[in-house]
């Protein structure tokens, strides 16, 4: 290499470098921004809710018919808002990666879980099948919020009239031929599976998108759980992808590093 174009070089990871720093700085103060922002929204809705909920519980009886179904509607709607507001909190604290990793046992994480979720899963009569998951190196629980958004999912999108029925498996593999991974580690394949509604196959990229519903809008939620569990498996150096068939269930394949 001659000298000229080392100089050239040098000078063009240099600029490159100072790029990627502020972007970084950047991205941080958006983030800061938005936790802030969410943050500093609760308290205004929670005094909606709070004044809706004590007219709806004092006046019902004056108002007209019509009069209580816009309450209930504006009731309704400002707890979507407040769900959604808890949400991208869950998400901007996901942005800031805290470096606290420890061994983790999923074993454990998804017996905590599964307690968490008893009366839905005694309710739904689901079944939830898991054994011999790694003890990974994570952040706790970070970890558990990836597991419970997908468990909480499974349950959620059942298929009407079927048992909800979930298996997580896990294996480790080199090969999956996966561009966001490093061919030269090993990772852990950590499967969960359900047979819920399912969806499209072309949709699994998308549905990890902020704001994108897995199901139809007759189910709840607000579209930041599956872009929460990306970000935090990226936290992680791993990735997630998603596979589905409508009507047959749904499948999310975890790897993050041995």
């Amino acid at each position: 290499m001659t000298e000229a174009l080392e100089r050239e070089v040098n000078e063009r990871t240099k600029d490159l470098k100072e790029a990627n720093q502020q972007l970084t700085h950047y991205n941080e103060q958006l983030e800061e921004f938005a936790y802030a922002a969410s943050h500093d929204m609760k308290e205004p809705l929670r005094k909606i809710l709070f004044y809706n909920n004590h007219l709806s519980e004092t006046a019902s009886s004056k108002l007209t018919e019509k009069e209580r179904e816009y309450l209930n509607r504006s009731i309704n709607a400002a707890k979507r808002m407040a769900g959604l507001i808890d949400d991208l909190l869950e998400y901007s604290k996901a942005s800031s990666v805290s470096k606290n990793f420890e061994a983790v046992d999923l074993n454990e994480i998804i017996d905590e879980i599964a307690l968490a979720h008893k009366d839905v899963m005694e309710q739904t009569k689901a079944s939830l099948h898991f054994s011999s998951l790694p003890i990974v190196s994570a952040i706790p629980f970070q970890i558990r919020q990836l597991f419970d958004n997908l468990i909480t999912n499974a349950l959620k999108y059942h298929y009407p009239g079927r048992k909800p029925e979930i298996v997580i498996t896990a294996t480790q593999t080199t090969n999956e031929n996966i561009s966001d991974l490093d061919r030269e580690k090993t990772y852990y394949k950590i499967s969960v599976c359900d047979n819920g509604i399912g969806f499209e196959e072309e949709y699994s990229e998308k549905i990890f998108e902020l704001f994108q519903r897995l199901g139809s809008t007759k189910y709840s939620g607000t579209g930041v759980g599956l872009a929460l569990c990306k970000k935090i498996v990226q936290n992680h150096q791993g990735t997630i992808k998603a596979s589905g068939r409508i009507n047959e269930g749904a499948c999310f394949d975890i790897f993050l590093p041995v």
